[in-house]
């Protein structure tokens, strides 16, 4: 009993240390807030619906209110034909898109000599941020799933983004046994409290190369990290003068689709949208 005290006790103060408290934080909270609005305002929510959509929304509804008091079935019958012409084109779309994607995935694959050549490559460093907010239960788990990435850990810079409030979940985390790629990042309370500001504040402090994003609720493949920079070298090597590949997206399979009709829907939609629509 006396023993695993220890254990615990010891556990705790090392992964204490793994807190990261910058004494800048102050000045990398705001720009976490801040960046996107003040270097990119167009791309921001902040700024809300401009004039422009506003009129158009108003010159709508005008357009629409007349149809209706001059001819109200007549106006119900364009809006039903607007309706499914939308749909239909939308569906159309994805169908396209599905029959490319299938196409592309048949001549597509990776070759054995590529897993071959894994052996001899020197892995860039790769920063993992996992922005994790009142979840004290999904911790366990998590860690167990990033312990489990096959990717050399020296090579790892992982960030468990927590709100400076959130006291539960750091607690569950302190009591687990962390690597010393490890990082427990507290982001300081701020004017919003969102998982964008959170990822900011991470990213400003990543030291990889490569940066990926998981959810606390994630059950990552092992090989995931290793697939992404495959797919950054294969582009590099066939696109050699237009835009580099910037993002690749994993593919998100859910769990749960034996426990209805509706949850198997939802999983056939998931594996036909990052099996074949994403490529």
């Amino acid at each position: 009993m006396i023993a695993s005290k220890r254990v615990i006790w010891r556990t705790l103060e090392r992964n204490r240390r793994r807190i990261e408290i910058h004494a800048d934080q102050e000045l990398l909270r705001r720009r976490a807030e801040d960046s996107l609005r003040l270097q990119q305002p167009e791309a921001s929510c902040t700024l809300g619906v401009t004039r422009s959509q506003v009129g158009f929304g108003r010159r709508c509804g005008v357009l629409l209110g007349m149809a209706m008091m001059i001819a109200p079935g007549l106006a119900l019958l364009g809006l039903c034909w607007l309706a499914y012409g939308i749909f239909g084109v939308l569906i159309g779309y994805r169908l396209l898109l599905v029959l490319t994607g299938a196409i592309a995935r048949r001549r597509a694959g990776c070759t054995s000599r590529a897993r071959e050549a894994d052996t001899r490559t020197v892995w860039p460093q790769y920063t993992i941020l996992v922005p994790v907010y009142r979840e004290p239960r999904a911790v366990e788990g998590l860690v167990a799933a990033l312990k489990g990435l096959d990717y050399p850990k020296r090579q790892l810079d992982i960030q468990i983004l927590i709100e400076a409030s959130d006291k539960e979940t750091l607690d569950a985390l302190l009591a687990l046994p962390l690597r010393p790629h490890f990082r427990i990042v507290p982001v300081p309370k701020g004017k919003i409290q969102t998982k964008p500001r959170a990822l900011n504040y991470g990213l400003s402090l990543a030291t990889g190369q490569y940066v990926a994003i998981y959810d606390a609720e994630d059950q990552m493949h092992s090989g995931q990290l290793k697939s992404a920079i495959r797919a950054f070298k294969l582009d590099k090597k066939r696109n050699s003068g237009g835009a580099p590949l910037a993002c690749v997206q994993a593919p998100l399979v859910p769990h749960n689709g034996r426990e209805s009709w509706i949850a198997r829907q939802f999983e056939l939609e998931y594996l036909i949208h990052f099996g074949l629509v994403m490529k």
